[in-house]
């Protein structure tokens, strides 16, 4: 089987786990904090995936400094109450311990801050599957997904004509267009199949396992 692709970008919200339950959550929190409404249903659902800062303004349309008020107490209150609230995807695990064993350069590039994201790889006894971490690491430091996807090219010396960005959400896609690398669309997260096409989408998989056929990869055999 030929491989397409030296390295996997992925997402972490929506893509690897579904932590819908702790973001939902926290926030909640964060609104009630600073004296607003509870979001709806659909608002939270919209939580996942976006830099939280540009969440809490358009979504409840909070100002700049409100914004930043709430990450503080949405952060705090995630690490301390919400950060293991989630679930990894069916298939998963599987997919990424075939993508590592075929020497695949597995690379986890998500706006969730690096801590965090560490913290939940290891919680989930997935470190071992994982070569790489693009991910925030100053919380005052804004970085798009373009940005992180270039710094995990850098960090991993891959060209982008040789790497996707697997995601669930339009920023990821956005992101991989503009970084040159190849947007693949996890429509079984939260954005859904027109949302992913609409911002850039080459591929889309409905399954964490559609994507090792993509990659050129075959499923690791079962003990």
């Amino acid at each position: 089987m030929q491989r397409n692709f030296d390295a996997v970008l992925f997402d972490f919200d929506g893509t690897v786990a579904d932590t819908g339950a702790g973001i939902f959550a926290s926030a909640a929190h964060a609104a009630e904090t600073l004296g607003f409404p509870p979001p709806t249903a659909a608002q939270l659902r919209k939580f996942v995936g976006p830099p939280l800062l540009d969440s809490f303004q358009s979504l409840l349309g909070m100002t700049p400094a409100q914004a930043q008020e709430a990450v503080t107490a949405y952060r705090s209150y995630y690490e301390a109450h919400a950060i293991f609230r989630l679930t990894l995807y069916p298939g998963m695990r599987e997919t990424l311990a075939a993508l590592h064993a075929a020497g695949v350069r597995v690379v986890i590039a998500s706006s969730k801050p690096e801590r965090f994201a560490r913290r939940i790889t290891e919680h989930l006894g997935l470190t071992p599957l994982i070569d790489d971490f693009a991910c925030p690491r100053d919380d005052r430091v804004h970085e798009d997904k373009e940005m992180l996807i270039n710094r995990a090219l850098r960090q991993g010396s891959v060209e982008a004509a040789r790497a996707a960005m697997v995601g669930d959400r339009s920023y990821d896609m956005i992101g991989a267009v503009r970084a040159g690398v190849t947007a693949i669309g996890a429509a079984y997260g939260y954005g859904g199949a027109e949302e992913l096409l609409a911002s850039g989408a080459a591929l889309l998989i409905d399954s964490p396992a559609a994507l090792l056929p993509l990659v050129g990869v075959a499923p690791c055999a079962a003990d």
